[in-house]
């Protein structure tokens, strides 16, 4: 059943995108008259699932899930059809349409791909808004986990941050995404800790082990610091053990004011394994102590209660929805952009970063099982823009290629020969297959 869910989920987004891409090649031909001779989603290699012919043109379902595509009469393209050559341009084929139309046509799958994008952001920005965390309603700052990407690059529980790279931010949601920190070329961090603003400069090293890491980290670990309030206590640990319930507020450790969630895991560390602790806490405005045997993890085996921080929902109006989604699209545009450049330097591994088939039915699985279908359409988003940065590569055989071709040909006002094109098409095609067959492997192994 497992392996079921990663193929529905994965047919359905990649569907969805295929879709849209080809309809922006389909669309702009069919207004200029030209003739699509077949619309596939997936490619139909060895052979065609299912196809129906209507007026001109075969649409169909591919076996090999691997993108899709729009053949069009006229246009040297994947398939290699160099027959049409031998002849007189045709009226409704590709090659007698004038270049600025044939650049429409090629530049549209991309187009739609960033414009669903863009659709998708602006409504979840207008339908839903987002819940951010003001900074200044943090009176504890942040709780940094122990071990964490945010404690290796120098950041404290206890820290409020108040600026990234110099520019001032306004909620703590701006600093926790790890890719977003990570694809950084330089890093600064200013905090204000213990009444003191210093400014925290992460070394190159450190952001390249942070990007080593970028395949296995959502986050930088660390999240509001909350009031000492518990949430759910774990059975199998020295808290529930003792009587300590959720609801509880921890006030005391053998004494010791108790000011927040990140400050009770800084005491403990001062205890060892088997020492009693004496817990103060508040229960329906009365005070309790129990005594509690630490174990050798030094948890107490309670989660902090996170509703007690404070968070607004940031509402927008249209037009702002759809600023917002544009800004959101084309930064996932830039932090592609930036992985792809710090994998061709060397800076970020390529076998643990470049995701095939299988990695992506993977994640549209985890993340519909996290955030159900809202978690399912940010990821087609985000991996709408993806498809259309990787069309946009000026390999022949995408659709970047092809453009490069036709931006040369306006510029020398003759197309360029036919032996040419048809060259850098085969030779396209092999790199394609090649890093095709190395990303399925790359899945495979890291599966």
């Amino acid at each position: 059943m497992e392996w079921l869910t990663y193929i529905f989920f994965f047919f359905l987004g990649l569907s969805l995108l295929v879709i849209v891409h080809e309809l922006g090649h389909f669309i702009p031909a069919k207004l200029f008259g030209m003739r699509v001779e077949r619309f596939f989603i997936f490619f139909d290699w060895p052979t065609a699932l299912w196809s129906f012919r209507y007026k001109e043109t075969v649409y169909g379902i591919g076996v090999l899930p691997l993108g899709g595509y729009v053949k069009i009469a006229g246009m040297v393209d994947e398939s290699l059809d160099t027959e049409h050559l031998q002849l007189p341009p045709k009226p409704w084929e590709f090659r007698a349409k004038p270049t600025w139309q044939r650049l429409i046509v090629m530049a549209g799958g991309v187009t739609m791909n960033a414009l669903l994008a863009v659709i998708i952001f602006a409504c979840f920005h207008y339908f839903l808004g987002t819940v951010q965390t003001p900074i200044k309603q943090l009176p504890y700052g942040i709780d940094v986990y122990p071990g964490s990407p945010a404690e290796q690059i120098g950041l404290k529980t206890g820290d409020i941050p108040i600026a990234l790279n110099g520019k001032p931010i306004t909620y703590l949601e701006e600093i926790q995404n790890a890719a977003t920190l990570a694809l950084e070329d330089q890093l600064t961090i200013t905090v204000v800790r213990d009444g003191d603003t210093l400014t925290i400069e992460v070394p190159p090293a450190r952001l390249r082990a942070l990007r080593e890491k970028l395949h296995e980290l959502p986050a930088l670990a660390f999240y509001p610091n909350p009031p000492a309030y518990v949430s759910v206590v774990d059975s199998s640990y020295p808290a529930a053990k003792a009587g300590i319930q959720p609801g509880d507020k921890i006030l005391a450790i053998n004494g010791e004011k108790v000011e927040s969630f990140g400050h009770l895991r800084t005491l403990l560390k001062k205890y060892k394994e088997n020492d009693t602790l004496h817990i103060s806490v508040e229960r329906k405005n009365q005070v309790f102590t129990f005594s509690v045997v630490l174990n050798k993890e030094k948890k107490l085996g309670v989660a902090p209660d996170f509703s007690k921080i404070p968070t607004v929902r940031v509402r927008y109006s249209l037009g702002r929805s759809i600023w917002e989604g544009c800004k959101s699209a084309v930064d996932v545009l830039v932090k592609n952009y930036k992985g792809f450049r710090q994998m061709i330097r060397g800076e970020l591994e390529v076998g643990k970063n470049l995701a095939g088939p299988i990695r992506i039915a993977k994640v549209f699985k985890q993340q519909y099982e996290r955030g159900g279908w809202l978690a399912f359409w940010h990821l087609v988003a985000m991996f709408s823009v993806i498809l259309a940065f990787v069309n946009l590569l000026p390999i022949p055989a995408l659709d970047g290629g092809h453009i490069v071709f036709l931006l040369v040909e306006m510029v020398i006002r003759r197309p360029v020969p036919d032996k040419v094109r048809i060259a850098a098409q085969q030779i396209g095609l092999i790199i394609l297959l090649i890093l095709t067959a190395l990303i399925l492997i790359n899945d495979i192994l890291n599966f």
